[in-house]
């Protein structure tokens, strides 16, 4: 007689220590976690590369894209871990950037006779227009001579080949549990080491990775955030099964109700 009692009791007490759990840990937000992948793969994409024995590096993105200035991010970081002296190509990086003016133009024109910032190979892509000066020292680094920048810095293209947010599947823990969101977070990325004067590619490499968790539905709020660079993930209508699901916990509960009451009379 007591049966369908103790069953209402176990399920009540699991569905609260799943919710304790989810609170004792917040999720991470949906930037933080594609910097994750991001990092990963610009680890990836870096091993291999010849870098030793060079004091500097100069970074430039082989094409426009939106996601740009989110992968330099962790790309100089990496860099500079392995103590190197970062230098901005002024290529089509999509970031905020310091106003040109007529004298700037000028000087990063006579610093890059050879035309490094639009020369590319040609099977990398299409030339970059140059928005800003030719050189520039990314903040923490330190300034290279000029002819030293001619001969001897080498060129590390980049270009994002995905970088991506998505919800996928979901469900419930629980018959009666809270309702969860399955997060995919990705970023595949390529890169080249140029000849500082020759344009010679030296080294081709690339990195991907990917970043999955399942966060509660009430958290969606909290991990969500503007500026994204890449499309923001969107989360399906799930069809169906937003009637479905409600109408089954709502058939069980009533089915343990019945036959509490049953049992007792």
């Amino acid at each position: 007689m007591r049966r369908p009692l103790v069953l209402v009791f176990l399920l009540a007490a699991a569905c609260a220590s799943a919710e304790a759990a989810e609170k004792a840990a917040p999720p991470l937000s949906n930037m933080q976690l594609l910097g994750r992948a991001t990092q990963s793969a610009v680890e990836e994409a870096l091993e291999g590369a010849p870098l030793e024995g060079r004091p500097s590096v100069r970074i430039q993105a082989a094409n426009s894209n939106r996601g740009n200035w989110f992968l330099e991010e962790y790309l100089v970081e990496a860099l500079r871990s392995r103590g190197l002296s970062v230098i901005s190509g002024g290529g089509p990086v999509a970031a905020p950037s310091v106003p040109d003016t007529g004298a700037d133009a000028a000087s990063g024109a006579a610093q890059d006779p050879a035309g490094g910032d639009t020369a590319q190979a040609a099977d990398f892509g299409q030339p970059a227009e140059v928005t800003g000066p030719s050189q520039s020292i990314i903040e923490g680094t330190f300034p290279l001579a000029a002819s030293q920048q001619a001969s001897s810095v080498p060129t590390l293209e980049y270009r994002i080949v995905d970088l991506s947010m998505a919800y996928s599947g979901g469900g419930r823990k629980l018959v009666v549990g809270s309702r969860t969101i399955d997060r995919v977070m990705e970023a595949s990325v390529h890169a080249r080491l140029l000849d500082g004067t020759t344009r010679e590619i030296l080294w081709v490499g690339s990195g991907d990775a990917r970043e999955m968790d399942r966060i509660p539905g009430s958290a969606l709020r909290d991990v969500e955030a503007g500026g994204y660079p890449c499309d923001p993930p969107a989360l399906g209508s799930g069809g169906l099964g937003r009637f479905v699901e409600p109408a089954v916990v709502t058939a069980i509960v009533a089915g343990l109700v019945y036959l509490f009451y049953t049992n007792q009379n």
